[in-house]
């Protein structure tokens, strides 16, 4: 699925998930298809050689993950989950800066968009799934 990337975030971009100057997989990895993730270039220039505990696409990677809190546009662990998960959570929104002001920023702007009726739930769904996700969640 295609979305868009909202301007805080930059460019789109490529990243190679285990970046390739990782000692130990950096070089084997480096041209394998598996390893691409499609990105913003703001992120990934943030993660640099970091590689973020959770992955996107790893199948052990929980759906509902991450939450939102619209008031401040805040990202927070799902509370449900056990302390080592949640701690997964902190160091990947930690490690590509998800929780930095401009972000709260822009997923509260799309909130708010919704909530004066400005875009359609079918709008955010296509335009900002995350967002989509947590009103659904939230039952907004």
């Amino acid at each position: 699925m295609a979305i868009y990337f909202d301007s805080v975030y930059g460019a789109d971009s490529v990243d190679h998930f285990i970046p390739k100057s990782d000692p130990i997989n950096g070089k084997k990895l480096a041209y394998e298809w598996s390893n691409y993730r499609f990105c913003c270039l703001g992120e990934n220039r943030k993660k640099r050689t970091e590689v973020p505990p959770l992955d996107p696409f790893d199948p052990l990677m929980k759906q509902d993950s991450f939450f939102i809190n619209f008031a401040d546009g805040s990202i927070y662990p799902n509370p449900d989950y056990d302390e080592t998960y949640k701690q997964k959570c902190l160091d990947t929104i930690d490690a590509l800066q998800l929780d930095r002001p401009d972000c709260r920023n822009m997923r509260k702007r799309h909130f708010e968009k919704y909530a004066r009726g400005t875009v359609s739930i079918k709008d955010l769904e296509e335009d900002a799934p995350f967002i989509y996700q947590e009103v659904v969640r939230q039952g907004l």
